[in-house]
């Protein structure tokens, strides 16, 4: 008896099948970007300027340093301490923008940065104090640097920082030792202040 066969299907050529092959392993499924455009959200953003803070209180405990060592006449140690201040507080800017996903974080660095530690280094010596230097200083720093999104005013950032600066120089009248360990962590904070006070008033008008 001949036994009967079902079609099959016939079988891809080698060269075919290969090309198939290598085609379906370099596919990998690839999770889309977050849109730059997108706002951020708002733990991103307080996550950017805690990140960004930390950083800058060791720039400025590398200052606050130099300051007492050169007052102790030890101008080798002051000069170090300086040099690992002025390293940090860049990076610090840096990792502000970037954290926060601002449009283009180095470029912005490369001007925010010495222009703010330009500016702290003038206040300090026109107040005698760096307290309220670092907040004026990196607080308009920080306003350029955070990412702004639609609705996010770098005017009221601006205030905000300024307002602090003013509490900073008061406080250090009365409080020297205290306004100088807290002061860093004004400086960004301002803005990110600043942003959540706009978003409450933006919701307060939609309602």
């Amino acid at each position: 008896m001949s036994r009967q066969k079902g079609s099959r299907k016939a079988p891809k050529p080698v060269h075919e099948a290969y090309v198939d092959a290598l085609h379906k392993r370099g596919r990998r499924e690839r999770t889309p970007r977050r849109d730059r455009a997108e706002p951020i959200s708002t733990s991103r953003r307080w996550g950017a300027v805690g990140v960004s803070t930390v950083m800058l209180l060791f720039a400025f405990a590398g200052v606050v340093t130099a300051i007492v060592e050169r007052d102790a006449g030890n101008d080798t140690s002051a000069r170090n301490a300086a040099i690992i201040a002025a390293l940090i507080a860049p990076m610090a800017v840096y990792t502000l923008g970037l954290i926060s996903r601002a449009a283009k974080p180095l470029r912005t660095t490369l001007v925010v940065a010495p222009a703010s530690m330009a500016g702290f280094v003038l206040l300090a010596a026109l107040l005698g104090e760096p307290a309220t230097a670092v907040v004026a200083a990196f607080g308009i720093g920080g306003a350029f640097t955070l990412r702004a999104d639609e609705g996010s005013a770098v005017a009221r950032r601006l205030w905000v920082a300024g307002i602090l600066a003013v509490l900073t120089l008061v406080a250090y009248r009365f409080l020297p030792d205290a306004t100088i360990v807290v002061a860093p962590l004004f400086c960004f904070t301002a803005s990110a202040v600043a942003d959540a006070t706009t978003d409450r008033v933006a919701k307060v008008r939609q309602d």
